[in-house]
C-alpha cells in the first residue's frame, strides 16, 4: 500500500509540473489572442490536435522519457518520494513504450475535447463521445492494476515489460568485507 501512496504523490508532483508550463504555454498563448496574431477558436481541430501534440503532449513525453531512462530512472516526482522504474533490462525504447501508452488517454481526450467544441450540432456524434469516455476508462484500468500489484505495475508497465519499486529495495548494504544486494523479493550475497 505504501508504494501506491508514493506513486499516487509522485504523480501528483509531475502533474504540478506539468500543469505550471501548462500554465506558461496558456499565457503565451493567451497574450497572442489578445494582440491578434492567432485566433485558437478558428482553428480546425486536426491543426489543434498537431499544435496540442507539438507544444504540450511532446515536452511532458520528452520529460518522462528523458527521466525514466536516464541516470536515476526517475521522474522529478519519482525521486522526491525515493522510488524509480525498473525492468530487466530497462530499456529506452521500454520507456518510451510505457509512456507512449500511459499518454494514449490524455492525447484521445484533447482529440475529443477539440471536436466537442468544433462542432456545432445539437447532437454529438457517437465518435467524440468514444474519444472522451475511453479515455476516462483507460485511466481508470491503469489505476486499478496499480491497485491490484500493490503499485508495482500499471496496465502501461504490464505492455512496457516495466514496474516500480522503492529505492531501498535494491540499494547494496556493506557488512564488513561482503556487499549485500536485496533486489525486490530475493537477496543474495556477492562478495565485494
Amino acid at each position: 500500500m505504501r508504494l501506491i501512496f508514493k506513486r499516487v504523490l509522485a504523480w501528483l508532483i509531475d502533474w504540478a509540473i506539468i500543469v505550471l508550463y501548462a500554465t506558461i504555454l496558456f499565457g503565451v498563448v493567451f497574450t497572442l489572442s489578445s494582440l491578434g496574431i492567432i485566433e485558437p477558436a478558428r482553428v480546425h481541430p486536426l491543426k489543434g490536435q498537431l499544435i496540442g501534440f507539438l507544444t504540450l503532449t511532446l515536452p511532458v513525453l520528452v520529460y518522462c522519457i528523458s527521466l525514466e531512462a536516464g541516470k536515476h530512472h526517475a521522474t522529478i516526482g519519482k525521486r522526491v518520494m525515493k522510488i524509480e522504474l525498473t525492468a530487466t533490462p530497462l530499456t529506452r525504447g521500454g520507456v518510451i513504450m510505457r509512456n507512449v501508452v500511459k499518454f494514449v488517454p490524455w492525447e484521445c481526450a484533447h482529440a475529443g475535447v477539440l471536436w466537442i467544441n468544433y462542432i456545432n450540432t445539437s447532437e454529438t456524434p457517437l465518435w467524440i463521445w468514444f474519444l472522451l469516455i475511453v479515455p476516462q476508462v483507460l485511466v481508470i484500468i491503469y489505476f486499478m492494476t496499480i491497485v491490484a500489484t500493490k503499485g508495482n505495475r500499471s496496465l502501461y508497465d504490464f505492455v512496457a515489460g516495466t514496474r516500480v519499486r522503492h529505492l531501498a529495495d535494491h540499494l547494496p548494504i556493506v557488512i564488513g568485507c561482503m556487499l549485500v544486494l536485496q533486489p525486490v523479493g530475493k537477496s543474495f550475497i556477492e562478495q565485494a
